[in-house]
């Protein structure tokens, strides 16, 4: 039995396990920009696809009026060299992800290149956010949120925060005259503003990568899998945690031991994201 399974059995998650992709884990460092230049020309489909993905949002925006298609960036191909996650993004938008949601495989097939030739890729963040120790917690909690009904799928369900998708428009720097459009891109942007709409807080004390995840199942998209180490104790966390988008309906602060995630998540079933975040968390 490996690693990645020995874990899985002890949270009580080994049934779950074929709705997670570990699709590169090991690396210390990640370039957004690494295998080509972001690509700024948003993705074209055929004309049947196009259909799609407005008949899809359509009907979406029908039942909910606020829904925006938000910018995003698909991955188009990435690599692990010397401990560097390498990635090539193609600007995208959620109208066009949502629609084409169903077409996405539930294993990605590594030498399909580019990934996004028939669907939208979405990269995205999801933090195992540890706080401090305290007297009751000495291996401090873990940050748990409950999806609201406001959220795009996943109503009920549990998930680590913060978590969100990574926005090519605002997610980055621009670098001297803004005329020339160079701009330096950081995962890290999306975990600070992700944190301040969905913790309260914008800063961390320790940053690492877990891994890159694909879930087949629920969002059907990769995920950076990253460990926030917190200055702040549950009960000072507790104190400002809100929800400026409105997509958390309760927070849990779960003590930072498999015994205790096990007993939460039988309880509050994670989205398969979380399954693959919590399991290299513990490895």
């Amino acid at each position: 039995m490996g690693r990645i399974e020995e874990i899985a059995e002890r949270l009580g998650l080994s049934g779950r396990l074929p709705e997670v992709q570990f699709l590169a884990t090991g690396f210390k460092a990640v370039d957004l920009e690494g295998l080509a230049r972001f690509e700024d020309e948003l993705q074209i489909f055929d004309l049947a696809a196009h259909q799609d993905i407005r008949a899809n949002w359509e009907a979406k925006v029908a039942k909910n009026p606020k829904m925006f298609p938000g910018p995003m960036a698909t991955v188009k191909d990435f690599k692990v060299e010397e401990k560097v996650l390498k990635l090539r993004l193609q600007r995208s938008r959620f109208d066009i992800y949502d629609g084409l949601r169903p077409r996405i495989p539930n294993k990605i097939d590594l030498a399909q290149k580019p990934l996004d030739r028939d669907f939208c890729l979405p990269l995205s963040t999801g933090a195992v956010t540890v706080t401090a120790p305290d007297k009751e917690n000495p291996a401090g909690t873990i940050i748990f949120g409950i999806r609201s009904k406001t959220t795009a799928f996943g109503e009920g369900i549990s998930t680590t925060l913060p978590a969100g998708y990574f926005n090519p428009e605002s997610d980055r720097l621009v670098i001297g005259d803004p005329a020339l459009h160079v701009w330096l891109m950081s995962i890290r942007f999306t975990v600070v503003r992700e944190m301040k709409e969905e913790v309260g807080l914008q800063d961390y004390q320790m940053f690492d990568y877990l891994g890159l995840i694909h879930d087949g199942v629920l969002a059907k998209q990769p995920l950076l899998a990253v460990r926030l180490g917190l200055d702040f104790t549950a009960e000072e966390v507790k104190a400002v945690a809100h929800d400026m988008g409105v997509e958390v309906q309760s927070y849990h602060f779960v003590p930072n031991t498999e015994e205790s995630v096990r007993e939460f998540i039988a309880k509050y079933p994670p989205t398969p994201h979380t399954i693959g975040a919590l399991i290299l968390h513990f490895a």
